[in-house]
């Protein structure tokens, strides 16, 4: 327990601030997220078995972003569970207190998470340039680059988390693992959120930028088959990732705007009150959900899509060409008469059988 450490002060603010229902409120909508989260992935896994018609180095990047919002949303689960369970059991105002060190693991896969969330965009985006430069080999490409960037992203994240926590105190006093603001940490946090929202504004020009190019050259293909199959691919992965980019994009910057805001008028707000307020803003858990969604609809479509494509083949005019027999009647009865006749056939004669123009 942590009696010992705080004044009473410290510990009655604590024990209002996470009993007040705009604490509660907020961290339960949280939990409730995280948790469907999970429901989401099994239904993607029970209707899909994670199968998407991808080349491979675009499916390493997407199965790793989907990895790190489960491990994202466990993280969350935890954290919040053990929230409620203390506010529960807890006999003195103190209890309510938890200790950085205590919250080490669980912060530092916070942060990991929302950074590698951005990075693996941003590889995604540069693999489906990359695909566009190489178009003429890359359907034949192997998993190499896909796994290059994915263990770039990884090793990038934990570098860039382990930079910005390692100041960090271990007996602070939060209520809350994911409090950041009120910690020593709480600027580079905040500075680590910035290079994630500049990054997402790149990601997001380089993709938009890249699409509009796809769209121009994509009528020089005609007639290579793999070249138009990888640029409609690209065409496809960016368009359903480009709404991945957009929802996350959206809530860094709405949870910068709003933390900034909070900042600034801080001093005019109790200790208490600020906290309370920091739970309400504080919609950065929430982006797993929605990108879990977002993933159904991408394999939904892109299932959907492999659908239309594969009854369009075996309908198209293509496949409904008259057989043999049926032409070499046609001849005989129809372009032959004609040709006795002396008049004009009323079709090219040129069938295509090997047998003589007239």
């Amino acid at each position: 327990m942590m009696t010992a450490v705080f004044n009473n002060t410290q510990c009655v603010e604590a024990a209002e601030t996470v009993g007040h229902f705009l604490y509660l409120a907020p961290s339960a909508l949280i939990t409730v997220s995280s948790a469907f989260t999970f429901f989401v992935f099994m239904a993607i896994y029970a209707k899909f078995a994670l199968r998407i018609s991808y080349h491979i180095n675009a499916k390493i990047l997407i199965l790793l972003n989907m990895f790190l919002h489960l491990l994202f949303s466990f993280a969350t689960l935890v954290n919040y569970t053990v929230l409620f369970v203390n506010a529960i059991v807890a006999k003195e105002a103190c209890d309510f207190f938890f200790a950085t060190s205590s919250c080490s693991v669980l912060r530092r896969i916070f942060l990991f998470c929302t950074m590698l969330n951005s990075l693996t965009q941003a590889a995604l985006v540069m693999e489906r340039m990359y695909a566009t430069r190489n178009i003429n080999t890359y359907e034949y490409a192997g998993p190499k680059l896909g796994y290059y960037l994915a263990s770039t992203c990884v090793i990038a994240s934990i570098s860039i988390v382990t930079y910005v926590t390692y100041p960090e105190i271990s007996n602070e006093p939060v209520t809350n693992c994911f409090a950041f603001s009120s910690t020593t940490i709480g600027d580079r946090v905040y500075h680590m959120f910035a290079v994630q929202l500049f990054l997402a504004i790149i990601t997001i020009i380089a993709y938009k930028r890249h699409l509009k190019y796809l769209k121009e050259v994509h009528q020089e293909y005609d007639g290579h088959l793999s070249q138009r199959y990888q640029s409609l691919q690209t065409n496809l992965v960016l368009k359903y990732q480009g709404r991945l980019i957009y929802i996350s994009s959206a809530l860094i910057s709405l949870y910068i705007g709003f933390s900034s805001t909070g900042y600034l008028i801080r001093p005019n707000f109790t200790l208490q009150h600020y906290k309370q307020f920091a739970a309400v803003i504080f919609i950065m858990p929430h982006l797993s959900f929605f990108s879990m969604l977002q993933y159904y609809y991408i394999f939904y479509w892109a299932l959907d899509a492999k659908k239309k494509r594969m009854t369009d083949t075996m309908y198209s005019p293509l496949n409904n060409r008259k057989d043999y027999m049926t032409r070499l009647r046609e001849h005989w009865t129809i372009d032959y008469k004609c040709l006795e006749s002396g008049s004009a056939s009323p079709r090219s004669v040129k069938i295509g059988f090997g047998l003589t123009d007239y």
